[in-house]
């Protein structure tokens, strides 16, 4: 590697570090505004969706706040990631499939949080618009696109906040890249994102917590390793240790 493309590497790195702190903001903002929906109930049936989209009215606020901080940590983990990937590049095994499965995980996510601001934008203004007669093909088309999106979003997370950190944290940790904490805590991230397995039953229990605990795992993992890229000025390691 010349010395001009090193250079313009290690500012990549740094920039993509950056980026990742950026996106770690994001997702805290993102999760801590789930307090503000949490009294609205997903509807059960068509009788529910009335009640369903006032409550959507009333917190219309706290849906965009979601799914906008939301979409912005995903375009934002874009480049982190693959500042991340060149970072750790040596240890290639791991790198490069740490970061398909994190921009797999991070396409997958898009339309979950694209439907929160979708429904605060959208369907709720139709269905005032339209009145209680279109109820049940209301439901049904909500109902229909609010199963994929969760089932997007479970398989997006598991990607995104377990399989992804595991793979590179293993890069990181099989690099001279330090401090080796960091990798450490990536793997623990990876493993306690298992929880999302079962995050969508009725009753997580336990998960729940292990899910939370995950989540703080990644934040803290995210920002901290792009604290540490954005600093970056030494030679790029050339061997895996």
């Amino acid at each position: 590697m010349n010395e001009t493309k090193m250079k313009d590497t290690q500012q990549f790195i740094r920039t993509g570090g950056l980026l990742g702190i950026a996106s770690g903001v994001a997702i805290v903002l993102s999760a801590f505004s789930t307090a503000i929906t949490a009294g609205v109930a997903r509807p059960d049936n068509p009788g529910e969706l009335a009640a369903f989209f006032d409550d959507v009215a009333s917190n219309s606020y706290g849906f965009h706040l979601y799914g906008w901080t939301g979409l912005a940590a995903l375009l934002l983990a874009v480049p982190f990631t693959y500042a991340l990937f060149l970072l750790v590049r040596t240890a290639l095994n791991e790198a490069w499939l740490g970061a398909i499965a994190m921009w797999a995980g991070l396409i997958v996510l898009f339309p979950a949080y694209l439907l929160n601001i979708l429904v605060a934008t959208k369907l709720e203004p139709l269905f005032d618009e339209l009145g209680e007669s279109a109820t049940d093909s209301m439901y049904i088309f909500y109902e229909s696109n609010a199963g994929l999106a969760a089932l997007m979003f479970l398989l997006g997370s598991l990607l995104t906040f377990s399989i992804a950190p595991w793979l590179l944290s293993r890069a990181w940790l099989r690099t001279a890249t330090s401090p080796r904490w960091i990798g450490w805590l990536g793997i623990f991230a990876g493993v306690t994102g298992l929880a999302w397995v079962v995050m969508l039953a009725d009753e997580p229990g336990v998960f729940q917590i292990v899910w939370v605990i995950n989540l703080l795992a990644n934040t803290v993992w995210i920002i901290a390793a792009g604290t540490v890229m954005t600093k970056y000025s030494n030679p790029l390691p050339d061997s895996v240790a």
